[in-house]
């Protein structure tokens, strides 16, 4: 049974979480609405309010499209339905996964090769889709498509034997439909892949890795499954699964979505009956802690005995001598046992509409009052309340919360009382705006890129802190599933290949060599190396699955000679093919291109070549110190783009390290800074790689001058630095915000933070800056607080910056800060 429990907390969670919500939005989503006039506060009038929502509009035209919810009497007894189907736990799921269709050979059983958690042995399996289609089942034999999870033996753990042998065809492992959140194909994607000892270059292109919610301490799984068909009958079995699930499960109420969890491993016969036993087990899981569960369970058989005496009841009616409960009587106990105490939505509704007793339904003038009064939600009208009841009678509920006179509220007009509660505790009446929240937006994304705030990550490669930590191709994965568009990279020189079918270099020999770059945090870490081009591929597939996906930029930390520089350009081309974003001359120079028109592409971000200036500048400070990353001023590693972290410089004709003319790399200490600049050759920028850049890292001197830049020349600001920067004149934030409204500005967390903790974003997004980096392996308060800030427009990554930091005159002018804000909850 504890198998289940994470899910069902995971549940319990989200709904205490949309109860915060119950009784009023939060007054970030109320405050905007205090500024209506005196006049539309008068009474809620059929008439349209300017701007209203119809936000429920869309699916309340799904529900002509649902069956309702009914009651049917046969026999002489009370039977539930939907859509003339026997009322289980989530019915209308069930009906609607079974109406996907699947390839027939999922339900029979496919072969495959399970890549074990050590990533060092490939084991053979059997996957099977369940017959329901709502579970995929990964077994040592054969197993039918009826069969239960709950029937099947799971790994036994022991500290000194481990999981220890399996019998033949009864070790399970599965995967639930409400489990599912991606997938990759042929593709590195994870961490056991990248340190397997895998033939990569043999099994890759089979690979299918499904990512799920944590279960037994896994969040994916690693499948080969060499038949092509089979592969791609799985691929398009589990987009089906996910998208079905995603638009059925908003139909059903949050208590019935944890009951299907807990049904489906109590009724392990499949007789759609509950024990006492069972029942006392169900009462523990979704933690409705009782005394005597089994005194209780029988005390009701007994008194729906002596009521079928006399009456028909509301439920199935019990037999004689029957000891077992249906899953409506079920519900109807537990909503007996908790009615006996007092509950939030009855304080609710007797505090906002009056005693149960005198109101026991609300018509839409009722709801579109209490959205207008209690919510403040004032774009709300007339129609949006007869639409939300519409949606909220055709959810489906408990069988206990139906009406039982031969239809339900879902015939009707009028909301019940049942059915609001469910509405508190719903994601429609979520503190977040729903209308912030669609994807794709309302409005499309058709400013420059300057125009939104971009969900950016700092050192993405990274699982850990910035020292030690593992570096993993499953962190640009996570990132991307979490909304993240401008991923970071630092690339190094890696090792040199043979390679029997590609060639980008000849070696000493005469013989074809195949560039491999590194991506980690440089030598002066011990963080772990990763392929560049598997960070790529993860890219393109991404892209292939997400076809509408926003721009996607990648923020380049060039360490590479030039050699490894066209292996880089190589590779961006070859595998992003056009989603690769490659600008005109002109383009650079124009105004940016908007979101809308780089959908499913690619941008690169890197530091351009020096100037003339600059390089002598450089030398100076090579000759004046020893110019290792831990001596460097931060700021100035943001200027130069890190580019010289461990400065392994290439000499243009030779390829010779720079060791020995670098003072404290062996050369003399008091050698000049005039001897040192006749010598010293930086390193080269091959032109593969320039031409491919979009956004170039320049040197920030004041913003007077960086007005004047090109649109496509853009700063990187640390941390540390964005307070000095804003506060160095009075004028400073104005400036600021005037030169993010056709330039971009990165800001990144300071080099202290070797722990990877974050900075508040508040400030740099106050100042306009669009991509303000944080560590997102990390989830402290300040990457939930950039979750909250994309949450916006379904999480897409792009969100529009508001009139405060785009007018010239923004935020007043004087001080960088954001302004204080008095927030009152009731």
């Amino acid at each position: 049974m504890a198998k289940k429990v994470k899910k069902e907390k995971r549940e319990s969670r989200s709904s205490m979480a949309s109860a915060k919500s119950s009784s009023s939005k939060k007054s970030s989503k109320r405050s905007s609405n205090r500024s209506s006039s005196s006049s539309s506060k008068k009474s809620s009038s059929s008439s349209k309010t300017p701007g209203a929502s119809r936000r429920y509009h869309a699916m309340a035209k799904e529900t002509l499209k649902r069956d309702p919810i009914i009651i049917t009497t046969t026999t002489g007894n009370t039977s539930l339905t939907f859509g003339g189907s026997l009322l289980l736990p989530a019915m209308s799921l069930r009906d609607a996964m079974k109406g996907i269709s699947m390839m027939r050979p999922l339900h029979e059983g496919i072969s495959v090769l399970k890549l074990n958690s050590n990533g060092n042995k490939l084991q053979k399996r059997t996957l099977t889709l369940s017959s329901d289609q709502m579970t995929l089942f990964v077994t040592h034999g054969k197993v039918s498509a009826d069969t239960k999870a709950a029937k099947l033996k799971t790994p036994i753990y022991t500290p000194s034997k481990g999981f220890g042998k399996q019998d033949s065809g009864n070790y399970l492992r599965y995967i639930d439909v409400a489990d599912l959140e991606s997938f990759n194909v042929g593709v590195i994607s994870n961490q056991t892949l990248e340190e397997s000892n895998l033939n990569k270059e043999k099994w890759i292109p089979f690979v299918v890795t499904i990512f799920h919610h944590e279960h037994f301490g896994k969040r994916y799984l690693n499948l080969i499954i060499e038949d092509p068909a089979h592969r791609m009958g799985l691929v398009a079995a589990l987009q089906l699964m996910k998208r079905s699930y995603e638009e059925a499960q908003q139909w059903v109420s949050r208590s019935v979505l944890l009951m299907r969890y807990i049904w489906y491993d109590i009724d392990k016969d499949n007789n759609q009956l509950i024990s006492k036993d069972e029942f006392a087990l169900i009462c523990e899981r979704i933690n409705f802690h009782i005394n005597e569960p089994h005194k209780i369970f029988k005390s009701y058989i007994e008194q729906q005995q002596e009521s079928n005496k006399t009456t028909t009841t509301t439920t199935t009616m019990i037999e004689n001598n029957k000891t077992e409960l249906t899953y409506g009587e079920c519900m109807d106990l537990i909503e007996r046992l908790k009615s006996s105490t007092r509950q939030v939505v009855d304080l609710i509704w007797a505090k906002t509409f009056g005693r149960e007793n005198d109101i026991t339904v609300l018509s839409a003038k009722t709801v579109l009052g209490f959205l207008h009064n209690v919510q403040g939600e004032r774009d709300n009208d007339l129609s949006d309340a007869k639409d939300l009841i519409a949606i909220l009678n055709h959810i489906e509920l408990s069988p206990s919360h139906l009406n039982h006179d031969g239809g339900s509220t879902s015939s009707t007009n009028k909301l019940d009382k049942n059915r609001f509660a469910e509405y508190l505790y719903s994601p429609l009446n979520d503190a977040f705006n729903p209308d912030h929240q669609k994807f794709p937006p309302p409005q499309k994304l058709t400013k420059p890129l300057s125009h939104y705030w971009i969900n950016t990550s700092h050192n993405t490669y990274l699982t850990g802190d910035q020292l030690r930590s593992k570096s993993s191709v499953e962190a640009y994965g996570n990132a991307l599933r979490r909304g993240c568009k401008c991923l970071e990279l630092d690339c190094w020189d890696g090792k040199k290949n043979k390679s029997s079918n590609k060639t980008t270099t000849t070696g000493e020999g005469g013989g074809e060599v195949l560039l491999q770059v590194d991506v980690f945090h440089g030598p002066h870490t011990s963080t772990s190396k990763i392929s560049f081009l598997s960070i790529i591929v993860l890219v393109n597939n991404y892209l292939i699955n997400n076809p509408d996906s926003y721009p996607i930029i990648l923020s380049i930390e060039n360490h590479c000679s030039v050699p490894y520089q066209d292996r880089m350009a190589e590779i961006l081309k070859t595998t992003l093919g056009n989603k690769l974003y490659i600008p005109t001359a002109k383009a650079r120079k124009d105004d940016m291109p908007s979101p809308e028109q780089l959908k499913g592409r690619v941008l690169i971000n890197a530091k351009k070549p020096p100037d003339e200036d600059d390089k002598k500048e450089e030398v100076k400070i090579m000759a004046s110190t020893r110019y290792t990353s831990s001596s460097r001023p931060e700021d100035e590693a943001d200027l130069y783009g890190k580019m010289f972290d461990k400065f392994e410089g290439v000499n243009n004709n030779t390829n010779e390290s720079l060791s020995g003319l670098v003072p404290g790399e062996g050369g003399p200490a008091e050698e000049s800074a005039a001897a040192t600049t006749s010598s010293v050759v930086l390193p080269k920028y091959a032109d593969s790689m320039l031409e491919l850049i979009y956004f170039h890292g320049a040197k920030f001197e004041n913003f007077e001058e960086s007005c004047l830049m090109i649109p496509s020349h853009m700063h990187s600001i640390s941390e540390s630095k964005i307070r000095s920067v804003a506060d160095k004149y009075a004028d400073s934030p104005k400036l600021w915000r005037q030169y993010n409204m056709d330039h971009m500005t990165r800001t990144y967390p300071a080099g202290v933070r070797v722990d990877s903790s974050n900075y508040n974003p508040m400030l740099a997004w106050s100042l306009g800056c669009q991509m303000v980096a944080l560590n997102f392996q990390t989830s402290d308060t300040h990457l939930i607080l950039n979750d909250g800030r994309f949450r916006a427009n379904g999480g897409c990554g792009y969100v529009p910056k508001p009139a405060s930091v785009m007018e010239e005159n923004g935020g007043g002018g004087g001080g960088a800060g954001p302004e204080g804000l008095a927030i009152k909850i009731r």
